[in-house]
């Protein structure tokens, strides 16, 4: 277009026609050219969209039966076909147009990119197939070895004979479905999918395991006895002769009536006992002395013949005393069928009665058999122990419980509960503890007095 145009301005011809003559004969051949341009690559792009919308078209139709092959399917023939039409126009060279060269190179690239994705989808598919067979494989072993169990266990009682059949007839069936539902997919060709659903685990179920006992301690506990811990009781003592607190009036110990009869006597024990349980003393007290004005009275036949009602209103001011009313019906019911109409003697039998844990178990043991099997921890202990260091991360009163049993000598256990239950009651209280009357406070880890921090 410059060069046109400076041979028009440098044209010495100066009338109006010969300039559009000149101009025109340049410039129409460039228009020409370039519109010509435009329309083989708008046309070639057209062409190829086409060939890629059949495409698309026929790998939803076919998708929707079955998955196909890649190298199998009739739109990739039909693809193919096309393309190998437009590759051998574009290699006729300089009797191929415009469209047919631009194409030939779109062809190629085209050519690489299905290969790739080919490859894929046949590797995809082999790691499905291999997949399958191994489950199979592992299906297989599973049933033999459940053959031979059966074989070596033929010599069971009938009971379980039966109840084995009957789970093997179970198990017979959703094989057999599985199966089934394994022929099926493998119909549909090697692309088929496995199971969705994961195998289910073979073998026995895992039984319960059985419930520790109390006496069997959770571990080992490597810890040191405190020092001055004899000289800390000592003066514990001396403090509990001064005040008197509540638990000495109407502890578990103080409630039980003493001129009845031993049964009578260890069953008026548990039964405190179980009142207790996140209630103060006083109320407990009272709680116990309208059981005994009942008409029915506190023993273990009085309280089978009386009615739930009844005996929720007579403990209606103990804390949680509506499930504290079913466990003592069940406790009594329990008793009576499995322990002859008494309380049992051990710890363990205790601790099987419907709301009795080990602190109870241990407190009855203490109060009505004489029988001192381990240290009665409350929150009072447990607080207490806590604050004079003689335990080391203990988070429950369990924990507590096993630390001062491995440390503390056992003619120690019986007397250490109420003892300390005083001490929490009068002086070392939960909150606002009375560290300026304490003889422990010069020595004592948690003490307020003279400016140490707790």
């Amino acid at each position: 277009f410059l060069s046109t145009y400076t041979r028009v301005h440098a044209c010495t011809y100066s009338s109006p026609p010969i300039h559009l003559f000149v101009v025109s004969s340049h410039l129409l051949p460039v228009l020409i050219c370039t519109r010509y341009m435009l329309r083989t690559r708008s046309a070639a792009r057209r062409a190829l969209e086409e060939m890629a919308a059949a495409a698309a078209r026929q790998r939803c139709s076919s998708s929707s039966s079955a998955r196909p092959s890649p190298t199998s399917s009739s739109h990739v023939k039909m693809e193919e076909s096309n393309l190998d039409g437009v590759e051998t126009k574009g290699k006729e060279g300089g009797n191929a147009s415009g469209l047919d060269q631009f194409a030939f190179k779109q062809v190629k690239g085209e050519r690489g990119r299905r290969r790739k994705r080919d490859a894929v989808e046949v590797g995809y598919e082999i790691d499905v197939a291999a997949q399958y067979s191994q489950k199979e494989e592992d299906k297989a072993n599973v049933k033999e070895d459940r053959r031979s169990v059966e074989v070596s266990s033929t010599s069971s009682s009938s009971q379980n004979m039966g109840e084995r059949r009957g789970g093997k007839r179970k198990t017979k069936e959703k094989e057999e479905s599985d199966e089934s539902n394994v022929v099926k997919r493998e119909e549909g060709g090697m692309g088929a999918m496995p199971p969705s659903t994961p195998p289910r685990k073979r073998g026995k179920t895992p039984s319960a395991s059985p419930k520790r006992s109390p006496l069997v301690p959770s571990r080992k506990w490597n810890i040191k006895p405190h020092p001055r811990w004899r000289e800390i009781l000592e003066n514990i003592e001396k403090m509990r002769e001064k005040n008197d607190a509540p638990v000495d009036k109407f502890g578990t110990e103080a409630l039980p009536d003493a001129s009845s009869s031993r049964d009578v006597f260890a069953f008026q024990a548990l039964i405190s006992a179980m009142l207790s349980a996140q209630t103060k003393d006083p109320v407990v007290a009272e709680a116990v002395a309208n059981l005994k004005q009942s008409e029915e009275g506190l023993t273990m036949d009085g309280i089978a013949k009386m009615d739930e009602k009844k005996l929720d209103a007579c403990i209606a001011k103990v804390g949680f005393h509506n499930n504290k009313t079913k466990y003592i019906k069940k406790a009594v019911v329990m008793m009576k069928e499995k322990y002859g109409g008494k309380v049992p003697n051990t710890v363990d039998g205790l601790c099987s009665l419907p709301g009795v844990g080990p602190k109870m178990a241990f407190l009855v043991m203490n109060v009505a058999f004489d029988d001192v099997q381990g240290i009665c921890v409350d929150t009072h202990v447990h607080r207490i122990c806590d604050r004079l260091r003689w335990t080391k991360n203990a988070k429950t009163p369990e924990m507590t419980r096993e630390q001062l049993e491995s440390w503390l000598p056992k003619d120690r256990w019986k007397m250490i509960n109420p003892l300390l239950v005083g001490f929490g009651q009068t002086i070392c209280t939960p909150i606002g503890p009375k560290c300026d009357r304490c003889l422990l406070s010069s020595f004592c880890p948690s003490s307020t007095a003279k400016g140490k921090g707790r």
